[in-house]
């Protein structure tokens, strides 16, 4: 048999043509039991590839949020898989992450849901006890739609309609085919670790986060996560868009216009909301807290709920936790040379305190603004908040107990505002929420802060982290979430990203997420930016914005 010549690790090995690199692997004792993903000439890859000459590979030995993700779009794979054969005159449908993992529910409610869920259990451990291979298999695009059609997955074949690709790779499982928006794991046999959890009308399923693969994080409830994602599933259903392909069809027939306006009215409608809430608030000078990640969008939204807060009749403050690092100097005296900013002990919380104080008091206070070049604080003109006012304060701090204590005797109302797309792919694959973040933060970033994609994505890991130690954690705080994403905006966002995407360099190490990405908004059709008004969050990424920022 032919042999080939590939590179993995910069190490030379000789393989036989046809032969998979699992199989070459194995066969030489080089396979990494733990590494389930591999970068195939700089792109994630499956280990059941069959490597053509001179491909050159690297294995991805952490388990890092690309091994989680190849690792929980393998287990959603699996799940549906099984749930197939078990029920098949239902459909199962991975909705959602919610508490480190996946709800998930069936379309029509089961007679028996905790019987179910153990009935899906059994079958997919043993499934894994079986260690079925699971292949990648290319298929032009027309047999792969006509395949789908065929098993009644009418949600993946609608899905495939709209690619601009001649050829589409799925992946094998017992003779069944699937799409997955990344490579999967060699074998079911590599997902040992996992649970079931019934929750609400459903159940998520869960597995290890990353950082350790040999362990399930505690369960934590997120009840008003789960309202929130329920309420856009409501507005999914009035204007019929629950899937990408819906989208796609909705942009052929000349619909999106309308689709745009429908979705700038829900979120209005929820500030409009909101800004009520607030009124209703007992209480002269009221305080209200807003927190949320990166690229959620919160500096839009601050503006338009100041501007139905203005409709009210009140008077408004608006205060900016970033105004409140402690000097430069401060900070490199308690912290070293390095310092962390994200910390809450970076903020200067006695002056914070202090202020809000005698904001409440209706004593005149004189704000910060705090010079990023200079490192530290400059006072602003004073500002007294009379009868009737109402007091912004904004950060990725600003949930956390340890701030929002600082008001003493005074009503509060406390926001949280991320980018939670209910949109999926189809049943089995769902559309990662920092996906959209991320695609947000490289359009805006590239466009009006002078940080190309290969900065913002080398930088993402750092975002992330700070998110799950300081924000995610205080997110249930909350006394009512918005949900800013707009169900249309891969589209818009899709001519941005894709040419900055375009700009990382293949020796750089952020370009298998460009490619990751790039791959992934092939799915969606380019929607034009005209349609988008110009008090759209949205436009705070895209520019065009009515609003300064």
């Amino acid at each position: 048999m032919e042999n080939l010549t590939i590179r993995v690790n910069n190490q030379l090995l000789n393989c036989k043509k046809g032969e998979t690199l699992f199989s070459t692997l194995k066969e030489k004792g080089l396979l990494d039991p733990e590494s389930i993903v591999v970068l195939r000439n700089g792109k994630y890859s499956s280990y059941q590839v069959i490597p053509e000459d001179n491909d050159e590979f690297t294995i991805v030995t952490e388990y890092n949020s690309i091994a989680r993700r190849v690792y929980e779009n393998t287990a959603a794979i699996i799940l549906y898989h099984v749930a197939k054969k078990l029920f098949p005159e239902r459909e199962l449908i991975i909705a959602h992450s919610m508490s480190n993992g996946l709800f998930c529910k069936f379309n029509v409610n089961p007679l028996d849901l905790q019987q179910d869920i153990s009935s899906l259990e059994k079958a997919f451990l043993q499934a894994a006890k079986s260690n079925l291979p699971i292949k990648p298999r290319t298929l032009s695009r027309d047999r792969a739609v006509k395949y789908f059609t065929s098993k009644g997955r009418r949600d993946t074949a609608n899905l495939l309609k709209y690619l601009n690709n001649n050829y589409v790779e799925l992946y094998e499982i017992e003779g069944s085919l699937y799409w997955a928006q990344t490579p999967l794991a060699p074998s079911t046999g590599y997902l040992t670790l996992f649970e079931l959890k019934p929750y609400k009308n459903g159940f998520i399923l869960r597995y290890p986060i990353e950082g350790n693969r040999k362990r399930i994080p505690a369960f934590s409830p997120q009840d008003k996560l789960f309202e929130i994602f329920s309420e856009f599933e409501t507005w999914g259903e009035i204007l019929n868009l629950a899937e990408v392909s819906q989208i796609n069809h909705a942009i052929k027939s000349g619909e999106i216009d309308e689709i745009i306006k429908l979705s700038e009215a829900l979120h209005e409608r929820k500030i409009v909301f909101i800004a009520e809430e607030i009124n209703r608030i007992d209480g002269k000078r009221k305080v209200v807290f807003i927190s949320g990640p990166s690229s959620s969008g919160k500096t839009t939204f601050m503006k338009r709920l100041y501007i139905q807060l203005k409709v009210l009749g009140h008077r408004i403050i608006t205060i900016s936790l970033d105004d409140y690092y402690k000097d430069r100097e401060e900070l490199y005296r308690e912290q070293g040379p390095d310092p962390d900013f994200e910390r809450l002990e970076a903020l200067d919380t006695s002056l914070l305190q202090t202020q809000i104080k005698d904001l409440i008091a209706q004593k005149p206070v004189r704000l910060p603004k705090f010079d990023f070049k200079a490192g530290k604080k400059i006072f602003s003109n004073e500002v007294v908040a009379d009868n009737n006012c109402v007091i912004l304060i904004e950060g990725i701090h600003a949930l956390n107990p340890r701030i929002t204590r600082l008001v003493e005797n005074n009503p509060i109302y406390k926001i949280y505002i991320s980018a939670l797309t209910h949109l999926n792919f189809d049943n089995a694959n769902r559309i990662p929420t920092h996906d959209l973040r991320l695609l947000r933060r490289i359009v805006r970033d590239r466009k009006f802060r002078s940080h190309n994609a290969e900065e913002t994505i080398n930088n993402w890991k750092k975002v992330v982290n700070g998110e799950n130690k300081y924000i995610f954690p205080f997110q249930e705080e909350a006394d009512i979430m918005f949900n800013s994403s707009l169900v249309f905006e891969f589209g818009v966002l899709k001519k941005y990203a894709v040419k900055y995407l375009g700009e990382v360099p293949e020796s750089s190490p952020a370009f298998p997420d460009a490619a990751r990405l790039k791959e992934f908004l092939k799915y969606f059709l380019t929607i034009p930016d005209r349609p988008v008004p110009s008090n759209s969050i949205l436009r705070e990424f895209i520019g065009g914005s009515s609003f300064k920022y």
